[in-house]
């Protein structure tokens, strides 16, 4: 849309109304609105609070419903809203349209003990950085130490502890001749054996053959399947380097310079060898101590060399995620035939698991990879520039969560690289799509496993976040890349020509009631989205 007077007069219009719906009286349920109450269970020394344009509605509607969002408190996870004190029940994410009555929510926490810095063998963890992500094994790294140290046996707590144990068993690459035993000492619904199926589902260590484990008397054995894994990691490269075209995207820049990466002054640290090492130190927030010579050192000084190309000082963090997601789109090729490799020579799955295109030696050794390695170089990268990232898994494919503004937000570079035939030639060109996208953008991200509670939901209303919040400038008007009618889609042309690129080069949008005239264009388009192609 054109970016101007009318459109903030109506911003004001819908606040003075907003404003007018939460003054209603509490209990008031004139034309169907009913009142929401909310019991945070917080305390003086660490109240609830909400991030910065966040909030919860204090009445609905029937035939409506709402949307709730997440609290945050200090020290805490929040572990949902309850309709009982007690917190039995379902946990309540929204109230369904069909919903009627007056509501009282409870919220649910659960205390992260405030560690401090805590010197161990492995490094060290501070809890002042967002109290709700996942620390993996890390507040547990002590009591795991000491026991493999000692070869005594490990007693298990919670469910989280258990999942944290089988991240720490996957980074030490720790085997059966070298395991421990273990004691789960908490009660949990079936047997053992099930217990650690259903926890193995959402540990986030990105290891591609497992764990085993075996009976052992009055507990079990957790180690990895494959005792040459550390070393055989990215070992091979697909045997074709077949790659597609890649269409410049208009307005597509490096505009990096020398700066200091936040990652250096995290107060963990974790010492790593290996790619996937660095891979989850960065995830969880630690300083990856590289050992000299190894592949997590080559790996860490090509991707401060990407950032110092890409990322300057005084960018937002929103800017610096963009020009992560463009780089890796617009320097990582899709390796198509990993896979086919794999079936063809009928390897094992631990042989799979030797491919670089797993592996963020995949996006900066070769610059061919598949989901995995895309979602890792994500992580490592924004995570370089202080910025939380996540990888997501499901259903065969890997994306990426990234913490911007305040809220979760989808980031997918995998599918945000786009294949397409022009005149007999294939191309893969950039889609702004999956960049702070929702969850529900595909049907894909509806399978994920792991980073599913409530603090990692990115909410609907990041569909076309990118394309709302990015502008450009045309005759000395401003839009943004929401094409309303013919005349914005004209400015967009002519300012897309104006670049005067040479070769091919596509620009993209998104458009709501307006359908542009792609079809006459060079072009396509998929549902609410479109790219255009010039110089073709």
């Amino acid at each position: 849309m054109k970016i101007g007077r009318k459109t903030k007069l109506l911003a004001v219009i819908l606040a003075v109304l907003t404003a007018a719906a939460v003054l209603l009286p509490s209990g008031c349920s004139v034309f169907g609105s009913y009142s929401i109450s909310y019991v945070m269970n917080d305390s003086p020394d660490s109240a609830a609070y909400y991030a910065e344009g966040e909030s919860n509605p204090e009445i609905y509607f029937s035939g409506a419903g709402a949307v709730l969002s997440v609290p945050l408190r200090d020290g805490y996870a929040f572990d949902g809203w309850y309709e009982t004190e007690d917190f039995s029940g379902s946990r309540i994410t929204s109230i369904a349209a069909d919903a009627r009555g007056d509501i009282t929510l409870y919220a649910k926490w659960t205390e992260y003990e405030p560690t401090g810095y805590v010197e161990s063998g492995s490094g060290g963890l501070w809890s002042d950085e967002l109290t709700y992500m996942w620390r993996g094994f890390m507040p547990y790294v002590e009591k795991f130490d000491n026991a493999y140290n000692t070869r005594s046996t490990v007693t298990l707590n919670s469910r989280d502890e258990l999942t944290a144990y089988m991240e720490y068993v996957q980074y030490r690459y720790i085997s059966q001749g070298e395991a421990i035993s273990v004691k789960l000492d908490y009660s949990y619904a079936d047997t053992a054996s099930d217990e650690i199926r259903d926890a193995y589902r959402h540990a986030y260590f990105a290891s591609y053959v497992g764990l085993a484990w075996s009976e052992t008397e009055g507990g079990v054995k957790l180690f990895i399947n494959y005792e040459d894994l550390a070393s055989d990691e990215a070992s091979k490269v697909s045997s074709t380097t077949d790659a597609l075209t890649q269409i410049a995207a208009a307005g597509y820049s490096e505009r990096g310079g020398e700066h200091e990466f936040a990652i250096y002054d995290a107060r963990t640290v974790l010492t790593c060898e290996t790619s996937n090492q660095l891979f989850y130190a960065a995830m969880i927030g630690a300083e990856p101590a590289a050992e000299k010579g190894s592949a997590a050192e080559s790996i860490l000084l090509k991707a401060e060399d990407v950032l110092t190309r890409i990322v300057a000082d005084g960018m937002s963090d929103r800017s610096k995620a963009l020009a992560i997601y463009e780089w890796l789109i617009m320097h990582v090729c899709y390796d198509e035939t990993v896979y086919d490799e794999a079936e063809e020579t009928d390897i094992t799955v631990a042989e799979t698991a030797e491919y670089e295109a797993f592996y963020l030696e995949g996006v900066f050794d070769s610059g061919r990879a598949v989901c995995d390695g895309i979602s890792k170089a994500m992580v490592l990268l924004c995570r370089m520039e202080g910025i939380p990232c996540v990888r997501v898994a499901g259903d065969g494919h890997a994306w990426n969560k990234v913490f911007l503004d305040g809220k979760w937000y989808v980031a997918d570079a995998t599918f945000g690289d786009t294949g397409i035939g022009i005149n007999g030639t294939e191309y893969s060109f950039m889609t702004h799509k999956y960049f702070m996208t929702s969850d529900t953008a595909t049907e894909a991200y509806q399978s994920a496993v792991n980073y599913t509670s409530p603090q990692y939901t990115a909410g609907e209303s990041a569909a076309y976040k990118y394309y709302e919040s990015s502008t450009f400038v045309y005759e000395n008007a401003e839009y943004d890349f929401v094409i309303d009618n013919l005349t914005e889609y004209n400015a967009l042309k002519s300012w897309a020509r104006s670049l005067d690129l040479q070769g091919v080069y596509s620009i993209d949008f998104y458009y709501s009631s307006y359908r542009p005239p792609v079809e006459v264009d060079t072009g396509v388009v998929d549902g609410n989205y479109a790219s255009l192609f010039f110089n073709v």
